[in-house]
């Protein structure tokens, strides 16, 4: 295998080599190409110097670093639906509080237009924090001096 013959050879002849990825198909099958990271940026082109239009197994094999690829922009920031540019971040929340218990707490004194908890996708679970918008800054201001540092569900 060509790929496995490439990364025995770095491993002997390359300090500096952090790790390697051989890309693979879904069925196993290498794709014929992998990735390398190395320490430096020196080490890693001694090893493009080294390994470029090497030859390997019977085929010439061509050893670049990465190309990196402009992300588009993204488009500019305006708030997810029912959020407002005037929110605040609420942190160290109980794992158990929702977003209705955020708007119960932030209601009782202020008006918020919207309350949201934000959680962890692979497992489902609060992140332990969330977001209060408020229709002004002047109100999110408010509710932060009135609110910082009480308990919700504590």
């Amino acid at each position: 295998m060509p790929n496995a013959t490439v990364m025995a050879t770095a491993r002997r002849g390359e300090r500096g080599l952090l790790r390697w990825e051989i890309i693979k198909q879904k069925d196993g099958r290498s794709r014929g190409f992998a990735f390398v990271t190395m320490a430096s940026g020196e080490e890693a082109q001694a090893v493009v110097d080294k390994f470029d239009s090497h030859e390997l197994s019977g085929r010439i094999i061509r050893v670049q670093f990465a190309k990196r690829f402009k992300k588009p922009s993204p488009p500019s920031p305006s708030p997810p639906a029912g959020e407002t540019r005037h929110k605040l971040y609420v942190s160290n929340l109980e794992w158990k509080v929702r977003s209705s218990h955020l708007r119960e707490f932030f209601s009782a004194s202020f008006k918020p237009v919207s309350t949201r908890v934000v959680f962890d996708s692979p497992s489902g679970r609060s992140a332990g924090n969330g977001f209060v918008s408020f229709a002004t800054e002047e109100e999110a201001e408010a509710a932060i001096s009135a609110l910082d540092g009480k308990e919700l569900l504590g």
